[in-house]
């Protein structure tokens, strides 16, 4: 009996709210079922019927219960973000993969796809990671070679050799690839008249021109000041020869930044129609339109427009998005 009336008094004590004891979700569903909610009523009406010590023991509960599944979500994207995330290293060799296996597929349209294929992940090694060197533009443009997009191509070469000026391989492909543009469109001259005076700045990055030229300044100091507080004729000689290079290392350095405020373009876009002016209704410039791998150097921007010169001086108006600049940064 006595077992009886208490198991009555507790029916009796959660009768009509099943939040206040026993699992409180379950509470909550068995009070809307017996008020008879309907389906199409919101949870906020829901919620507003519920009685006053109801909501007290409700609310807690859902509140505690998202901060728990956000708690959760947090931790877990924690330790799954590094392990999702690939490093420039793996990203190169998964590029590199895909260019090896791209070598050894048979059939002219798989192979190029697959080459596109690692074009874009090397590309995405340069954008996502910031990556950039010689030898990765170089890669990228052979990639983008053998995948038959020499406007791409050509680009990433001279990306790489914007970085590199002496990179063998970079120079080597732009040949082979602006070879293989139409005879009619002209290609830039590789080699000033600097560049045939000092051919040996060449084989320096900027990084080792200025670490040279730093070198010789500080050499050339110190054998003036020998030669005067010694009297040594051969210190003297030799600080003239340095400075000669160091003089040498300076006047290439304000060439080239002469010469770097003139922004190179490669057009990108497949057959560009080249305008007279700024306006898609004036008349084509050449006979045909521009291929991609075109070069040239761009003599003004406006709007959407940019006017370009070719490597032969002749001028003309192109879509801003049908070329891109040589410039990585």
């Amino acid at each position: 009996m006595m077992g009886g009336g208490t198991k009555a008094r507790r029916h009796e004590g959660t009768k009509g709210c099943g939040l206040c004891a026993g699992p409180r979700w379950s509470g909550f569903m068995r009070f809307a079922v017996t008020h008879r909610i309907a389906t199409r009523r919101s949870v906020a009406t829901a919620v507003a019927t519920l009685p006053p010590s109801c909501l007290r023991a409700f609310v807690p509960t859902c509140l505690s219960r998202l901060t728990l599944h956000l708690s959760l979500l947090v931790i877990l994207t924690a330790f799954s973000a590094p392990a999702l995330a690939s490093t420039p290293h793996e990203m190169l060799q998964e590029a590199a993969g895909e260019y090896n296996a791209a070598l050894d597929t048979d059939g002219h349209d798989l192979r190029a796809e697959r080459f596109r294929r690692a074009q874009r992940l090397f590309h995405q090694v340069i954008e996502d990671r910031s990556v950039r060197n010689a030898d990765l533009y170089a890669n990228l443009g052979n990639a983008a070679l053998q995948g038959e997009r020499l406007g791409d191509a050509i680009l990433a070469y001279r990306r790489a050799l914007e970085i590199e000026p002496g990179h063998g391989q970079a120079t080597r492909n732009l040949d082979h690839a602006r070879g293989q543009l139409p005879q009619w469109v002209p290609r830039p001259r590789r080699d000033t008249l600097l560049d045939t005076f000092f051919f040996w700045h060449q084989a320096l990055s900027q990084s080792g021109r200025e670490l040279v030229a730093t070198i010789c300044f500080a050499a050339v100091c110190s054998l003036l000041a020998t030669s005067i507080r010694f009297k040594r004729n051969w210190a003297r000689h030799t600080a003239v020869l340095l400075g000669i290079v160091w003089l040498a290392l300076m006047v290439l350095a304000s060439w080239r930044q002469w010469t770097s405020s003139v922004e190179h373009v490669v057009v990108t876009a497949p057959q560009v129609v080249a305008r007279s002016a700024d306006s898609s209704g004036s008349p084509a410039r050449f006979a045909e339109p521009l291929p991609a791998g075109t070069e040239a150097e761009v003599i003004e921007h406006r709007d959407q427009w940019n006017q370009i010169r070719l490597a032969n001086n002749r001028d003309a108006w192109v879509r801003s998005s049908a070329v891109t600049s040589v410039r990585t940064q």
